[in-house]
């Protein structure tokens, strides 16, 4: 870390960094996201008839004479994706008790899930990643003002939750689909074809890469990586970017005043929000010369 930085520093774990975990004392967020609102799709879609059909059909693959509760087969559905995250190469015995067409439901009311909490369907969750958002931009800005000369870091590394790494692809407009997710537009023929899958988005070690390129003729390109893959950004050329066309995109965020979390501080006890770091970002700021 020494060696990328080119200085010395301490690491502190009692530190509550604002920029990397708004979440934590915002009570603004908690409500939110705790709201009927927010929760009202994915409930929806548990009582839908896709969801009574796996339940049952999963209950029935496990040799029970009677349909196990969502909760119940959704913690099988949660230690599956762990257990095969941590041994990748084989073969899990809890994933045995789904279908291809089970896991696209649980993930369809997963996406639900996070979509209406930390994703565009919560108006909070844009705010809450415009802090990570703007201090892209003024890095990227102070450097191509100074065609790379200006003394900072070439990397910055940002370790934190996967609810920030959603609330950051969401401010900047990746894995938008046209259509809203609800609980009636499901739909297992194209249900892969959709931006907004939170396994593919922010799976265990989910990771955010923004790269500032410098070409030959003195162009600053910006390229996105999600996941170590290239991301065709909206408006770019397969996913090469003119820094300008992303530069005036989020100008108005070089203003200090912007990105404000007057939300977070409504009427009321402040509620701290624990959680386990278990997924982080990686945004790296590069200037190739």
């Amino acid at each position: 870390m020494e060696e990328l930085q080119g200085s010395s520093f301490d690491l502190s774990d009692n530190f509550i960094d604002p920029l990397l975990s708004p979440e934590i004392n915002c009570t603004g967020w908690h409500k939110s996201i705790t709201s009927e609102e927010a929760n009202r799709e994915a409930e929806l879609f548990k009582e839908s008839n896709y969801m009574k059909e796996t339940l049952h059909e999963v209950s029935k693959r496990l040799g029970f004479g009677y349909d196990l509760t969502f909760d119940a087969v959704y913690d099988i559905y949660s230690i599956c994706s762990f257990d095969k995250a941590w041994y990748y190469k084989s073969v899990s015995p809890w994933c045995a008790a789904f279908t291809p067409y089970h896991l696209k439901v649980l993930e369809y009311y997963e996406d639900l899930y996070y979509y209406y909490r930390s994703g565009y369907g919560n108006p909070n969750a844009a705010r809450l990643g415009c802090h990570l958002v703007q201090d892209l931009i003024y890095k990227f800005d102070n450097m191509t003002n100074r065609n790379g000369t200006i003394d900072v870091p070439p990397i910055s590394l940002f370790f934190t939750h996967s609810v920030m790494l959603r609330a950051v692809l969401t401010r900047l407009g990746i894995a938008k689909d046209i259509m809203p997710p609800t609980h009636i537009n499901f739909n297992p023929s194209t249900t892969t074809r959709r931006q907004w899958r939170t396994s593919i988005i922010s799976p265990f070690a989910g990771n955010l890469a923004v790269v500032l390129y410098r070409c030959q003729n003195s162009k600053y390109k910006v390229m996105f990586y999600l996941n170590e893959q290239i991301i065709d950004y909206a408006g770019c050329k397969v996913g090469l970017c003119d820094w300008s066309y992303i530069y005036n995109s989020f100008a108005e965020l070089v203003n200090p005043s912007i990105c404000n979390l007057d939300f977070c501080y409504q009427t009321g006890s402040s509620i701290k929000i624990t959680f386990t770091l278990w997924t982080f970002i990686l945004t790296a700021y590069t200037v190739l010369l």
